[in-house]
């Protein structure tokens, strides 16, 4: 929604590959009246269901995390792009691509997400061989470690009981045990979530 209403998008296509996620979307959608502007699609894993050179502009939330293929991704997202085009996004990554400490895959299986975490230098290699430009890789660390240690604050004493009255409190257990180790991690700089700017050039 956001980027219709604070950035001026003419056109947004937001996909995903879970139903009730399209679901939910849809429906903020529709309450906001932005059916014109704003197209909710299911799609499958794999390649993008649109043709070369479709987009302005290929924003990604926090999702490339969940793909393990981050080379496959870039050529995809380089293909949909058109000339000059730009792709924008934020994603968790990890400070290096080898085994995880004992720290991080404790993090991971609280998580039970299986993320497929890669490191700066992976995306960077990935991006520039599928032909971008510009690549800029900005590392969120140490915003993100005040604003978890925040949100732990919130859910293990200031905001505990508001929380644990909508759900449980084995809910906010795992919540908040969750959340410090994911803090551990983010201490050690092992887990580094990153800002990715680049660019496609006009000459492909």
């Amino acid at each position: 929604m956001s980027l219709v209403s604070d950035y001026g998008a003419e056109k947004v296509i937001g996909i995903d590959v879970e139903t009730d996620v399209c679901e939910v979307a849809s429906k903020r959608v529709k309450k906001l009246g932005l059916q014109k502007d704003i197209e909710i699609v299911k799609v499958k894993s794999g390649d993008f269901p649109y043709d070369d050179a479709s987009f302005d502009v290929v924003f990604s939330k926090d999702s490339i995390v969940h793909i393990e293929n981050k080379e496959r991704l870039a050529k995809e997202i380089f293909r949909v792009l058109k000339p000059g085009g730009h792709f924008v996004g934020s994603d968790w990554l990890r400070s290096n691509d080898d085994t995880p400490s004992p720290e991080m895959l404790h993090y991971l299986k609280l998580e039970d997400l299986g993320f497929e975490m890669a490191s700066p230098k992976r995306y960077n290699h990935a991006l520039l061989e599928a032909g971008f430009h510009d690549v800029l890789l900005s590392n969120r660390n140490r915003w993100y470690m005040q604003k978890a240690r925040q949100e732990v604050l919130d859910l293990s004493k200031l905001m505990r009981q508001e929380f644990e009255d909508i759900s449980s409190k084995q809910y906010m257990d795992a919540t908040i045990e969750t959340w410090n180790a994911m803090i551990t991690v983010l201490e050690t700089g092992e887990h580094c979530p990153h800002h990715i700017k680049c660019k496609k050039p006009f000459n492909k």
